[in-house]
């Protein structure tokens, strides 16, 4: 449950209007409506109010809400070192184009520059691959497509339970058309 969805749950269980949230918490009633709808998100003092109103913990308000926001921060982090891998490999190779016009030493240290960058960045991003435990491109890209790692998990288990399926279909089927060529073609007695 996202934590608008639980401040909503939370107030209905505490019979309380937004309005009557509002004045408890000394803030306006288009400030609980933002939070509920998920406008915006309620700063950690108003988190603590509520969950003294409400006789909870923070913990229990924000609890699934933390594992979305760090969902998406992975996506985030994801999206920018593959931009920044994208670009390195680009200055890169315009370094190495640009021997013809600058000065060997100075082309020869951009090169080394913006390879160095490129390994750090694609070390970075192997390690933030192997952190959410996505080991291809495939899943990287199914991921920040809004899959959850789990999602992407299942599918590639899935897909390997039908391919090991399929596998074992083709060679039957193979086998028993091999033996109708075998015996009702060429005329083979087994």
């Amino acid at each position: 449950m996202k934590i608008n969805e639980k401040l909503i749950y939370y107030r209905n269980q505490n019979n309380l209007s937004q309005t009557a949230l509002a004045k408890k918490m000394y803030v306006s009633r288009q400030t609980i409506s933002n939070w509920e709808t998920g406008k915006t998100y309620p700063d950690i003092q108003s988190l603590i109010l509520m969950a003294d109103i409400y006789q909870t913990t923070v913990d229990q308000l924000v609890k699934d809400d933390i594992d979305l926001m760090q969902n998406n921060l992975s996506k985030f982090k994801l999206r920018e070192l593959s931009v920044g891998l994208l670009t390195t490999l680009i200055a890169t190779y315009i370094s190495f184009i640009s021997i013809h016009w600058l000065p060997l030493p100075i082309a020869a240290m951009l090169v080394a520059t913006f390879s160095t960058l490129g390994i750090m960045i694609a070390a970075t991003l192997i390690k933030l691959n192997n952190r959410l435990h996505l080991q291809t491109f495939k899943q990287t890209v199914a991921f920040l497509n809004g899959k959850t790692v789990e999602e992407i998990n299942y599918d590639a288990k899935k897909r390997r339970y039908i391919l090991i399926i399929s596998a074992v279909v083709g060679i039957i089927l193979g086998t028993i058309l091999t033996y109708l060529i075998a015996v009702k073609i060429l005329g083979w007695s087994l």
